[in-house]
Order: structure tokens, then sequence, then C-alpha cells
């Protein structure tokens, strides 16, 4: 699993602000939709190795600031306009 450069939840906000074209300091906060401690938490412990051996890479989604944003256990975040 490759790590993030910061914590994901930082990514989450910077990949937010950055789509919408604000400073970071222009959204409310994270915590208000999600626990920013154990969203960290799960993407920064190594992987996960499932009962059959495989690596299963976390996956998040949720809403925040009117996108919808996935983070992955590869490190990337994913943002987009709701449908």
């Amino acid at each position: 699993m490759e790590t993030f450069e910061e914590p994901p939840s930082v990514c989450v906000v910077r990949a937010v602000a950055a789509d919408h074209g604000v400073d970071v300091a222009a959204l409310p906060p994270l915590s208000e939709v999600t626990d920013t401690d154990a969203l960290d938490t799960l993407f920064t412990d190594a992987a996960q190795t499932a009962p059959d051996g495989s690596t299963d890479a976390p996956v998040a989604r949720f809403r925040y600031a009117d996108r919808l944003v996935v983070v992955r256990g590869d490190g990337t975040v994913d943002v987009r306009a709701p449908e």
C-alpha cells in the first residue's frame, strides 16, 4: 500500500478545496462529516490481510462540502460533484 505524503484527512480537504477552487480555510471542518482520526488511522496503518492471504486496500466514501469523496488505500483521493 502506498502511503500518503500528508495525513489522509489533510489530503481530502486539500483535494476538495482544489476542486472548488477555494482556499482550505473556506471549507467546513472535515470532522463535521467524518471521524478524521479514524480516517487517518485506517489509511496510515499497514495494509490489511484477509483470511485467504490477500491484501485488502481500504476504501472510504463520503460527502463533504457538496462533493463525493473516495479515499483509497493506494493513496488516492478522488473528488467529484454529485450527479
